[in-house]
This record gives structure tokens, C-alpha cells and sequence, in this order.
């Protein structure tokens, strides 16, 4: 597994434009990941490696499956918290919306959907919704030891022209796929919760998200942000809990450090000071600022200025 000095590499190795990772607090562990490719099959160990928000969609053809280590009580996946078998299924391009508040390791499979039998999948299955499913333990227990095993033959070059052992590795996992994607949706695995239908929770967190990211990354009060919605402060608390599992202030603030960040990263040597880009975005307590900061990242907004303009 390769470790990465920052989560900003780490989320780059994931691959996925449509894909954004939000660091929730500062990392317990080093960010590290395994990729290989097997018959057509991408096959991923992670370590997450501290508290995050994984936000966007996967590849369009096909279905991603993601099963956590350890992840009771840790791991939320669209509103669902994930339980001792648990299994995100993520059609390509339903909105992913998942949030670990720890430190997690977890594998994944991502697999065309020309490798699947569709006819045989259930429709609601097939629809783009992402979902955590609690699937039988033999079948759990299969996709973990299936991934492991086929993690570990590729770190050991196994499959170095083998084509046909990587055919039968990809099989096995696609044969304990399909079983996991045919499993029909039931309302307890969609996260439904005090009477309101799944969809409306999903469409006020991706209007609340338009919403954040058309300020530019500029600091939004959770008040203005519930009127634009047309909902209630208490509404959208509730909301970003039951589905993000974190509340729309924590979440406000992330997003807001992160683009603060990325601004940093990419300043110009000698072209603008920390002041300038905090008030880019809405920020006027410069020791606020630099505490929350130096909580999420690890280090002072300066340090990463100046590191960026040591790097040039």
C-alpha cells in the first residue's frame, strides 16, 4: 500500500473527477491506497486516514461495491450507517454521499457493466440510487476474502501474464457482486426515516451542496443557507445528520477551509498574503482562521503558503 504525504494526493489516486474528498478533522494515520486493474476489474484497498466526506459519483457504466473494516458506528453511506456486513453499492452515477469519522480501511471493486447480467438485476437495483445494503454473511465474507486475496496475488505479481488467472480472479468477484446488486431495495436499506421519502433528504443535501459551492468556497451562514433551501434550520440540521452524519455547520466550515486551502496551494509566489485569500472567502477572524485551520490540516495557513512558494 502506498502512503501519501497528504490527502490531497491521496484523493487525486483515487482516480475520479466526479469525485471529492473533504477532510472532516485532522488525520490520525497516513493516507495510503493499493490499485490494480484485473481483467478489466479496478480493485482498491484504502486507509483513510482520518475523518472525511467522500461527495459526487463514480464512473457512469458499471457499479462500484465498498465494504469497511471496523466500520460500525464510523462509517455513514447516504444516510445509512454502515453495520457489521455492510456493503455500499454505487450504481455509475448516482450521488455518493459517504462520511467516516474515524480512521477506515476499506476495500472496493469497480466493474463495467457489460461484466454484469443486467437483465437479471432488479430495477430498482439497476436505477441510479447508491445505497448501503446488509448482505448475508457468506456472501460478505466471500467479497472481503476475494478481495484480499486478489490484492495480495497482485502485490506479489501473480497476475503478470497470467491472463488467465486474473479471468478467474475477475469472475469470482463478479459472480459475489452480482448476488450482492440483485438484492432487491426495502426501505430499511434506503435509509428512510420519520415518514419523509428517501428522495427528498437526497435532494436537499445536493441543492445544500450547489448551494455551498456556488459561493466559490465563500462562508455561508447554516441560516442563509436553509432559506435559500426553503426549509427550516432544524430541517436541514436533521437532514445533514440522518444522511451526511455530520451537521450542515461542520460541513459549511469544511468546505470553506478546504477552498481556502486549495487557494493556498495555488498562489502565486509573492502575489498575495493569507489576509488576502481568507477574505476571498468570507473570513474575518484571522486568529479563528488560522486555529480551525491548523485543527483540520495539521499546519498554519502560512506554512502552506510558503511551503507552496518553496516548491517552485
Amino acid at each position: 500500500m502506498q502512503d501519501f504525504e497528504s490527502f490531497e494526493q491521496y484523493a487525486a489516486a483515487l482516480g475520479h473527477a466526479d469525485l471529492r474528498m473533504l477532510p472532516l478533522s485532522r488525520g490520525n494515520a497516513p493516507w495510503g491506497m493499493f490499485t490494480t486493474e484485473v481483467d478489466g476489474l479496478t480493485v482498491r484497498m484504502a486507509r483513510d486516514g482520518g475523518p472525511c466526506l467522500f461527495e459526487g459519483s463514480v464512473a457512469a457504466d458499471g457499479f462500484a461495491l465498498m465494504l469497511c473494516f471496523d466500520a460500525v458506528g464510523k462509517v455513514c453511506g447516504n444516510g445509512s450507517p454502515f453495520g457489521p456486513h455492510s456493503v455500499l453499492v454505487a450504481p455509475g452515477g448516482a450521488a455518493i454521499q459517504s462520511t467516516s469519522i474515524d480512521v477506515v480501511y476499506w476495500m472496493s471493486v469497480f466493474i463495467p457493466a457489460s461484466r454484469l447480467c443486467m437483465d437479471s438485476i432488479d430495477a430498482r437495483s439497476s436505477s441510479h440510487v447508491c445505497r448501503v445494503v446488509d448482505v448475508p454473511a457468506p456472501d460478505y465474507s466471500t467479497l472481503q476474502n476475494v478481495l484480499c486475496r486478489v490484492s495480495t496475488a497482485a502485490k506479489m505479481g501473480a497476475f503478470e501474464n497470467n491472463p488467465a488467472g486474473q479471468q478467474e480472479a475477475a469472475q469470482r468477484l463478479i459472480d459475489v457482486a452480482q448476488r450482492i446488486v440483485m438484492r432487491p431495495v426495502v426501505d430499511n436499506e434506503c435509509g428512510q426515516a420519520n415518514g419523509r421519502p428517501r428522495r427528498s433528504r437526497v435532494e436537499i443535501i445536493g441543492r445544500a451542496c450547489d448551494t455551498v459551492e456556488a459561493h466559490s468556497g465563500a462562508s455561508i451562514h447554516v441560516e442563509e443557507l436553509a432559506s435559500t433551501l426553503g426549509v427550516s434550520v432544524r430541517t436541514l440540521n436533521n437532514v445533514f445528520r440522518e444522511q451526511m452524519g455530520i451537521s450542515p455547520r461542520h460541513f459549511v466550515r469544511a468546505y470553506t477551509l478546504n477552498s481556502a486551502r486549495s487557494a493556498l496551494r495555488l498562489a502565486e509566489p509573492g502575489s498575495v498574503r493569507v489576509s488576502d485569500i481568507a477574505a476571498r472567502f468570507g473570513i474575518w477572524e484571522w486568529g479563528r482562521f488560522s486555529r480551525d485551520y491548523r485543527q483540520l490540516f495539521g499546519e498554519l495557513p502560512s506554512a502552506t503558503l510558503r511551503r507552496r512558494h518553496t516548491a517552485r
